[in-house]
């Protein structure tokens, strides 16, 4: 395979070396990348500055050093940089394809480098690619999904839920409380397509894979909200299918008849308590009796009507109605 140095094919810039913690920010400025591995390395959103001009969008942007050294993003939107990020800025005309490739192949060789002892500053530009003639035909009519509409709020008038009176609620009035015991992943037969297993996993719902059904053993019906009472202590997730539930997992089953966008509010407030544990003080005995604020009605019943109008107020919401 051909090969040539990056910046045969590239500007190779330092960023604009700014610090996040001293910029002003909101909620529709310029994107801010750092050296973070998610959300294409953008941190946050701030105000521009009056004598520091944004890089525009369609370039690549590498963190140089860090944990996730040589993260490599083409940023949809004009941005500024934190230090230690370098910027690349095609020196051909490119389509998104192959800047998505190239951001492949740069990342690929983060193996050459470690966090806080050898990192990229210095040799970026000479990291050896693949030539353009390289890159393989299906780059070029890969599909680029569009996610555009998924922020979309399913109403478009704003709620502030904080104007309306409040009131404290146990989890065990709200919910009937079940602990699944002595359910152990490793114990069960892997199936695709089958039953949905939930352990105490913080991503993907905590699914960590689908199973063979397991005679005499309860199925919890989707809808359900699993709460890690270990581990990833207070991690809860809104399980969309039905599934099993390993042991140290509670399993929240509303009392009265609750919308999906009622359940991912009582989910936030739930995961909003996580600070008050850890490794050493767990929710195995005191999560019935942790207390959610809620929006309440004059008679003092939980105000679902004002939950459910400010959800449809967030951005995303559309996805969830």
């Amino acid at each position: 395979m051909k090969t040539m140095q990056i910046k045969d094919l590239f500007q190779v810039t330092s960023g604009n070396k700014l610090d996040f913690g001293k910029m002003a920010t909101t909620q529709n400025g310029v994107a801010f990348v750092s050296r973070s591995s998610r959300n294409n390395g953008v941190v946050g959103y701030v105000e521009k500055i009056g004598n520091v001009s944004p890089f525009e969008s369609g370039l690549i942007t590498v963190s140089l050093g860090g944990t996730y050294v040589l993260s490599s993003f083409v940023q949809p939107t004009e941005f500024y940089t934190a230090q230690n990020v370098a910027v690349l800025r095609p020196l051909v005309e490119m389509s998104i394809q192959e800047k998505l490739f190239y951001c492949m192949c740069i990342s690929a060789n983060r193996f050459r480098y470690s966090a806080f002892g050898r990192e990229a500053n210095r040799t970026l530009k000479y990291l050896e690619v693949p030539t353009r003639e390289e890159i393989p035909e299906w780059v070029s009519s890969a599909t680029i999904p569009d996610y555009s509409h998924i922020k979309k709020s399913y109403s478009q008038c704003e709620f502030d839920i904080n104007s309306v009176p409040h009131g404290q609620f146990r989890i065990c009035q709200l919910f009937n409380i079940e602990y699944p015991k002595s359910l152990v992943y490793s114990n069960t037969t892997p199936q695709k397509g089958g039953i949905n297993f939930v352990s105490s996993k913080a991503t993907d719902n905590g699914v960590v894979g689908t199973v063979e059904k397991i005679g005499g053993v309860k199925i919890y019906p989707a809808g359900c909200i699993t709460v890690p009472l270990k581990g990833s202590v207070l991690e809860p997730a809104l399980q969309e299918a039905e599934c099993y539930v390993a042991h140290q997992i509670a399993v929240l089953t509303p009392k009265n008849l609750m919308s999906t966008l009622s359940k991912l509010y009582m989910c936030t407030l739930i995961k909003a308590n996580r600070y008050r544990f850890n490794y050493g003080r767990q929710a195995d005995k005191t999560l019935k009796d942790l207390e959610l604020s809620l929006p309440i009605t004059e008679n003092g019943d939980v105000n679902y009507s004002a939950i459910e109008t400010y959800m449809q107020s967030l951005p995303y919401s559309n996805n969830y109605v």
